[in-house]
């Protein structure tokens, strides 16, 4: 990004040369971007305030390495603290953190915690999620875990959460200047998968239709959520259990060879 001499001279004061211009370009300032600058400068010479010893009181640090730059790339997004709506949660299980698009659920997610907590919320990612996958079509989305001004951005799977790169400090310069750039390629990332994924709510979800024909040795429940359903069979023995699992290796062979069988 091209930045003034001016701004450019001020934050060689607590960076090095060399680290700014893997970020910025300093030109004439009629080139600039002033509002860019000043945010920078900002979080270069400024940082927010640590208030407290509670997770709330790191909240200003986190907002101003991460929400800050969020709503600048990707201001379609709403952006909330604490709250189940369009979390793609179960509504009892709200996040620290979401950056949620209306009726099409959260791509970017975010846990807290304390310095010195036992919880773990790196844990707290995934298993908010609940037992259904809310995201046919993507493997994972993305997020960060924080344990007081340590953070580290994630993939957030199914069943477990990836840590992308090495943790950052938000109380070092060059790690809140890296957070900001994360962040910035991050929202690409986002808005993709916004773009392409059918988001399933989990709390919307509502069996109309549970049982079983008479005399059959199976049950079904069937749930639906904005035009998608799910389909569940339940086996009542293991041998009709086995039955199933060889009907299906032969109709996986089949599929290869035959059109239209699934």
């Amino acid at each position: 990004a091209a930045v003034s001499q001016h701004y450019f001279q001020k934050w060689k004061s607590v960076i090095s040369e060399d680290v700014l211009r893997l970020y910025f370009r300093p030109v004439a300032t009629h080139e600039t971007c002033e509002i860019l600058a000043l945010y920078i400068s900002t979080l270069l010479l400024l940082p927010d305030a640590i208030v407290g010893e509670n997770e709330d009181g790191y909240h200003s640090r986190i907002d101003q390495c991460v929400t800050t730059p969020m709503k600048r790339f990707a201001p379609s997004f709403t952006l909330q603290r604490n709250c189940s709506q369009d979390s793609s949660s179960h509504c009892l299980y709200r996040p620290d953190f979401t950056a949620t698009l209306l009726g099409r659920g959260c791509f970017f997610r975010g846990e807290e915690k304390k310095s010195g907590s036992s919880e773990d919320p790196r844990a707290e990612l995934h298993e908010k999620l609940g037992k259904i996958w809310p995201f046919p079509g993507l493997p994972f989305v993305l997020g960060y875990f924080s344990v007081g001004v340590n953070l580290t951005f994630a993939c957030v799977y199914k069943d477990r959460t990836v840590p992308l790169g090495n943790p950052l400090q938000l109380d070092q310069v060059q790690d809140r200047l890296e957070c900001w750039n994360a962040v910035r390629n991050i929202t690409r990332i986002m808005k993709y998968m916004a773009s392409t994924a059918l988001s399933i709510l989990p709390y919307d979800l509502q069996d109309i239709r549970k049982g079983s024909p008479q005399g059959t040795d199976w049950e079904r429940t069937i749930s639906f959520s904005g035009g998608h359903v799910q389909k569940c069979i339940h086996l009542r023995d293991e041998q009709t259990e086995n039955k199933a699992k060889r009907l299906y290796e032969v109709l996986s062979i089949l599929q290869r060879g035959v059109d239209g069988v699934q």
